[in-house]
């Protein structure tokens, strides 16, 4: 009887202990899983601030250029005279004849970067202001034009084509021009290209193609702002694919365990292909001799 009061006490001491180490583990596991739905939280909310901030950086760059990107990306409309298209608008035309140069745009070296050159458009001059990497052609297309006034040309067979925004003249530019209209308008009623007339605004449009921009911002500005806005909501994009698809969720503590003690489906250990410890202590228990 005495022994047999000794093993029952052992057992209870037993089961004690076994529910305290249960009620310890599932502690540790619930302990686990709330550390893991924080991470997991703080994680997901990362993702919106960046995938936010990416699309509001996004919407700013586009906005400073009054989304000319957009424009970019959708191409210029022919236009066979810019007088006939409202300021902002994107266009390009053919070059075939211009009557002369009445300003030079002069670099700090003293190097020609651009010249405004008037352009016969629908029966009026209008100024076409060329850049740089237009100066050549622009001079070859003057040359075939008096060439062709003069009879040493048949045909205006010379042209550049050019693209930009169609913009006011300025008032500095405005009076260039007019200068030069009023020193050169002899000549050219004398070859018949104007009638002559003692009010210039007949023949002088107010209009200017502005070449080589996009909503008055640089070409090579603009296809920079593009991309860098592009790669912007690529990665906005890219953020919203990863929360739709759970990326950012929290796992549960069981296979958090299992996954950083390289555990197979199984329980077994990938590793080294045993099981785990508390797998081992499970398998196969003694029974008590009596």
């Amino acid at each position: 009887m005495k022994q047999d009061k000794e093993k029952s006490t052992v057992n209870m001491e037993d089961e004690v202990s076994r529910e305290s180490a249960e009620n310890s583990e599932t502690s540790e596991k619930t302990g686990e899983s709330s550390v893991s739905g924080e991470c997991g939280d703080k994680k997901l909310r990362g993702a919106v601030i960046r995938m936010a901030a990416a699309v509001a950086a996004a919407v700013i760059l586009l906005a400073i250029t009054a989304f000319a990107p957009v424009m970019l990306l959708k191409g210029p409309e022919e236009t066979e005279a810019i007088q006939n298209n409202e300021p902002g608008d994107f266009v390009y035309r053919d070059i075939y004849a211009i009557l002369g140069f009445y300003a030079d745009d002069k670099g700090k070296s003293g190097e020609t970067m651009g010249r405004y050159a008037l352009v016969p458009m629908n029966g009026e001059l209008v100024s076409v202001h060329f850049t740089k990497r237009y100066l050549e052609s622009a001079d070859a297309v003057c040359d075939n034009t008096y060439d062709f006034i003069n009879g040493r040309a048949e045909k205006l067979d010379k042209y550049v084509t050019v693209e930009g925004t169609v913009e006011e003249i300025g008032e500095d530019a405005s009076a260039l021009m007019y200068d030069w209209f009023g020193a050169n308008k002899a000549q050219l009623v004398e070859m018949r290209m104007i009638a002559d007339t003692e009010d210039y605004s007949d023949h002088l449009s107010d209009y200017l193609l502005e070449v080589d921009t996009v909503k008055s911002h640089n070409e090579t500005y603009v296809y920079v702002t593009g991309i860098i806005a592009a790669m912007l909501l690529l990665y906005a994009i890219v953020e919203i694919v990863l929360m739709a698809s759970g990326f950012y969720l929290p796992r549960t503590a069981g296979a958090q365990s299992c996954v950083s003690a390289g555990c197979g489906p199984d329980g077994e250990n990938e590793i080294s292909g045993e099981k785990t410890e508390d797998e081992k202590s499970e398998d196969y228990e003694p029974e008590d001799k009596e």
